[in-house]
């Protein structure tokens, strides 16, 4: 008898774990195709988007997404970063993470880029990039003359899972940062929206995976240490 309550009790928690397993890839699955159908209607009204974006330029929004390009840039955010993780010995190990993300990120960008090549939006005519912006991207243009995904979006993106993983204080900031940069490159006419929500959910997810493989094998800290 003293088995058989054993035996019942093992069926019982592994038929609810393997429900809670169900339910988990079933959220999932669910999750992903809400994001699926939300950047399919983004994709049909991107230049609707795009113009109605354009009816808010006036001079100073024009100077303050200028700024957000120009300290978004990706020198200057690596010295931010890197200053904040020697700060703390604690978080040291991180910055070998950051840099896996950002390396991904970037080659996954520019794969995807040259495979979609999908002309700006400016290019096409739909509306006149903003000269203060532009001349931020001007160095790079040539390679990088594409507008699926926006690459700035992968970068600063897949820097929000470290970031909220290992500075709490930092999270919010970071995230609302990152929500401007990418409305910055839909406002300056070098992207449409659905490059920028592409582009942030290829960062996204690169830095999620990085984490991953940081916390399984602790490269970074190895490393570090």
């Amino acid at each position: 008898d003293y088995n058989k309550g054993n035996l019942f009790k093992y069926l019982i928690i592994t038929i609810n774990m393997k429900k809670r397993l169900y339910k988990n890839f079933l959220k999932k699955i669910i999750f992903g195709v809400a994001i699926l159908l939300l950047f399919l209607v983004i994709l049909k009204f991107d230049i609707n988007i795009e113009r109605a974006i354009e009816g808010l330029r006036n001079f100073w929004l024009d100077y303050f997404f200028s700024g957000i390009i120009w300290i978004s840039r990706m020198p200057v955010v690596l010295f931010f970063l890197i200053l904040i993780f020697l700060w703390k010995k604690s978080k040291r190990g991180w910055i070998i993470p950051i840099g896996s993300s950002i390396f991904l990120g970037s080659v996954l960008s520019f794969l995807i880029k040259i495979i979609v090549r999908r002309p700006r939006p400016f290019e096409q005519g739909i509306i006149p990039v903003l000269n203060t912006a532009f001349y931020f991207i001007k160095d790079n243009f040539n390679t990088w003359n594409f507008s699926f995904p926006s690459g700035d979006a992968v970068f600063v993106f897949c820097l929000l899972p470290i970031i909220w993983k290992e500075f709490k204080e930092l999270r919010y900031i970071w995230l609302i940062f990152a929500c401007l940069v990418g409305f910055s490159r839909i406002y300056s006419g070098v992207h449409y929206m659905s490059d920028v929500f592409a582009g942030a959910l290829i960062g996204y997810l690169t830095g999620l995976l990085i984490i991953k493989i940081e916390e399984k094998y602790k490269i970074g800290e190895k490393l570090i240490d």
